[in-house]
């Protein structure tokens, strides 16, 4: 066949182009590209790339975030005490600072995982989720499509706060990231005096009258529960608005487990602990107390607002929501209520208590609509930041919004606080900040030792705290951070629904003597057919993959 000369040029000129094509993509690349090296230091994390070109309205550093003003679109829940999100002084701040409006897609609490999944499944998305991406998301919408834009080349370029909190707080970027090395949502890293949750209060004056001292053992908290029962007809020793917290408070005295759910044993193996001794124990004293009503016979029927009212009306000795308590509920005009410290026993020596790990994760999830993912980076920083990036403007804002406008120190030592509500409010404080301030928790770096100095039941919780539990916490097992193959996730589905809805309807009916604990073989016998096994083998694998991450 014969070739002539044009054809001959153009095959020379299509040899060049795929010759030359790889050096200029080689060389290329912008913004959040995937060309950066990913060869980083211990401060920055790894990620693949988000696509994104930066563009000449964005700053890098300093404020303005942008120079022409952009909108992005937050979904976020919204509680029904909260006002209008864009009304609030803390978004409007940020505003005016970064000249980013937010447009906000404000959802219902009640229906944020309806309306989540519904947004995720459909495309029709915002430009970030604020808060509520499970790790089942992370994998579904981040791993396998992409739709949650992985975030390490963002991090490592626009936001030095959120590098640094990796830094502080390990366990915090190991926790966020995914099964492929990737980030795809960001911490919420919450580090107060009042994040005591394993806690059981007292009412300090019948306390005193009773046992006269804190009681050290689980014998001398059996002791004052019981002599609760005769200061009074319609007394009831214990009544806990949430059942679990109170196990939390009581496992530990049982042994060496201090959760009430999943745990590890001293050789460093996961442990499912109500098919343990420990928890048989625990439940058998649970029994004693509710068969001689000491503990509240209703409290597998109440509504956690039916146990706080008794509590306010004076009925109740030990509770979980002992913040509740002011100081005109005491005789005295004072607030006596105290936090109980960790109980020991016969099968404990040394007290402790579960804690708590200070980083939440599944916040300010990116998606690939978003075309400012670079901006949306640098205004998530702010939030992370320890130092102030404009006035009053700093890690804190999201929770107590703008310091010197919405909320100032009262001391010089910083260590008491107050919001600076209008004289002629209303209502309160909690209320006003809800309304009118801030959304109050979010993506943000939330470290922070003062107290209200004129709100007496936190102020009791930071102080009886300090004394009773943070010397007694221990980090508890990294459940909430556990992640799962495909495979093992499809398994979970099943089993760990079945045995843990055995181990709730059996506990309940334990506990009321329902259902005598001879039968507690033949449970652990049911906890096995339901998957007992499978389900701790998944577990370790997950958990030994995590410690290999940290």
């Amino acid at each position: 066949m014969k070739v002539n000369k044009a054809s001959k040029l153009l095959v020379v000129l299509l040899c060049i182009i795929l010759i030359v094509m790889p050096l200029f993509v080689s060389c290329s690349g912008s913004g959040s590209s995937g060309s950066r090296d990913n060869k980083i230091d211990a401060n920055t994390v790894t990620s693949d790339s988000s696509g994104q070109k930066e563009d000449s309205n964005f700053n890098k550093t300093g404020y303005p975030i942008v120079k022409e003003k952009i909108t992005l679109r937050y979904m976020i829940p919204k509680n029904a005490d909260h006002g209008d999100f864009a009304e609030m002084g803390y978004f409007k701040a940020m505003e005016e600072l970064t000249n980013i409006k937010i447009d906000f897609v404000a959802v219902d609490s009640n229906s944020w995982e309806e309306r989540k999944n519904l947004a995720l499944a459909s495309g029709d998305l915002p430009d970030l989720f604020w808060s509520g991406i499970s790790i089942k998301d992370e994998t579904m919408y981040g791993v396998e499509s992409k739709t949650l834009i992985p975030l390490g080349d963002l991090i490592n370029e626009y936001a030095p706060n959120i590098r640094k909190v990796f830094a502080e707080y390990p366990e915090a970027k190991a926790a966020v990231t995914a099964m492929d090395g990737n980030i795809y949502a960001l911490p919420y890293i919450a580090d107060t005096l009042t994040v005591a949750h394993s806690t059981l209060y007292v009412r300090g004056d019948w306390m005193n009258q009773t046992l006269g001292k804190m009681p050290d053992t689980l014998d001398e908290f059996y002791t004052m529960v019981k002599a609760f029962k005769d200061l009074g007809n319609d007394i009831i020793p214990i009544s806990p608005n949430n059942f679990n917290t109170l196990k939390l408070y009581l496992i530990n005295a049982f042994g060496e487990l201090i959760s009430n759910l999943y745990d590890t044993d001293s050789n460093d193996n996961v442990v499912f602990v109500p098919a343990t001794e420990q928890y048989k124990r625990m439940i058998e004293f649970l029994n004693k107390l509710y068969t001689e009503k000491i503990l509240d016979n209703e409290v597998f029927t109440q509504e956690a607002s039916q146990a706080n009212a008794k509590v306010t009306s004076g009925k109740v000795g030990c509770m979980t929501y002992g913040t509740l308590l002011l100081p005109s509920h005491y005789p005295s005009g004072k607030n006596e209520t105290q936090l109980l410290k960790p109980l020991t026993s016969q099968w404990n020596s040394t007290p402790h208590i579960e804690g708590r790990y200070a980083t939440s994760i599944g916040y300010a999830a990116i998606t690939n609509v978003n075309k400012y993912p670079e901006a949306t980076m640098r205004w998530l920083d702010i939030n992370y930041s320890d130092e102030d990036v404009a006035p009053g403007i700093n890690s804190i804002s999201m929770w107590l919004g703008i310091r010197g406008t919405h909320w100032d120190f009262t001391n010089p030592e910083k260590t008491k606080y107050r919001r600076l509500m209008p004289a002629d409010s209303k209502i309160s404080e909690i209320e006003w900040s809800n309304r009118y301030v801030t959304i109050g928790w979010g993506p943000c770096k939330l470290v922070f030792s003062a107290v209200p100095d004129n709100n007496p039941g936190q102020e009791m919780k930071a102080n009886e705290s300090v004394k009773n539990w943070f010397p007694y916490a221990e980090l508890p097992f990294p459940h909430q951070y556990l992640r799962y193959t495909s495979e093992e996730q499809s398994r979970l589905n099943t089993v760990q629904n079945d045995v843990e809805t055995l181990v709730k309807q059996r506990e309940a009916k334990f506990v009321t003597g329902q259902e005598s604990l001879d039968n507690w073989d033949q449970y652990i016998e049911d906890l096995k057919k339901a998957g007992l096994d499978e389900l701790i083998k998944i577990k370790q694998a997950a958990y030994d993959r995590y410690k290999a991450n940290k």
